[in-house]
């Protein structure tokens, strides 16, 4: 992963005055709200420890809050802009700067959900390695939930900098990745070019991984394009 590439992006987006959609490089205030709807639709999380990789400016934890969903938050991300502002905007909250794909804090097991919107979007030059090699490490620190979102390459405006990923390549990756998953599910009804992998793990004592049975839902709508 390509810091450099990210810091640059997000350069000139932090800014207190923005709004959340611009400081996180979405297009609109829907958009963002549609990724972060379909984490509340399909992932009961209340009462659940919950990691938010790639937190931004601490949008998720505002969007539970207004929900009145409890559960043991923790943000974290690699850019230290960010996470000061994400803790000036919510000083009860728990933000981390930290880059755990480098050097990870957390003992294996640490949250029951993990959830990353975002992280994927740019072109870091080696996105379906990053893809996988993330979703082993969210496999040894979630127990029940890896929910995630990308870019979809069925996308009818597509711009250069960005990754625009193959939904029906998640099967490869997850496998790939070795982690014990009892299914997965795509998601591609909100957003005209995203969808969502929400990966269903296998409890850490009972047996062997179980095929995964692909659901897909719905005609997509049209939407924001990135983050």
């Amino acid at each position: 992963m390509s810091i450099e590439i990210i810091q640059a992006y997000y350069k000139d987006k932090i800014n207190p005055k923005n709004p959340d959609f611009r400081i996180h490089g979405w297009e609109n205030e829907e958009a963002h709200l549609r990724r972060f709807n379909v984490l509340y639709r399909e992932v009961k999380l209340g009462g659940k420890s919950l990691l938010d990789v790639g937190c931004g400016a601490g949008p998720l934890y505002r969007y539970l809050s207004d929900r009145r969903v409890k559960t043991g938050y923790v943000g974290v991300d690699i850019l230290d802009d960010m996470v000061q502002l994400a803790r000036s905007r919510y000083p009860q909250g728990v933000f981390l700067h930290q880059n755990i794909f480098d050097e990870n804090p957390f003992p294996e097991a640490s949250f029951e959900v993990i959830y990353a919107s975002g992280i994927f979007n740019l072109d870091l030059g080696n996105n379906e390695r990053f893809v996988q090699e993330a979703i082993e490490l969210f496999g040894s620190l979630a127990t029940e939930q890896i929910v995630f979102n990308m870019l979809s390459v069925k996308s009818e405006d597509k711009e250069s900098g960005y990754y625009y990923a193959v939904p029906e390549s998640m099967m490869h990756l997850i496998r790939k990745s070795g982690i014990r998953y009892r299914d997965y599910r795509i998601i591609e009804d909100y957003l005209h070019n995203d969808f969502t992998v929400v990966i269903d793990l296998e409890p850490r004592d009972e047996g062997p991984d179980r095929k995964p049975a692909v659901e897909r839902r719905g005609k997509p709508q049209k939407g924001g394009r990135r983050r």
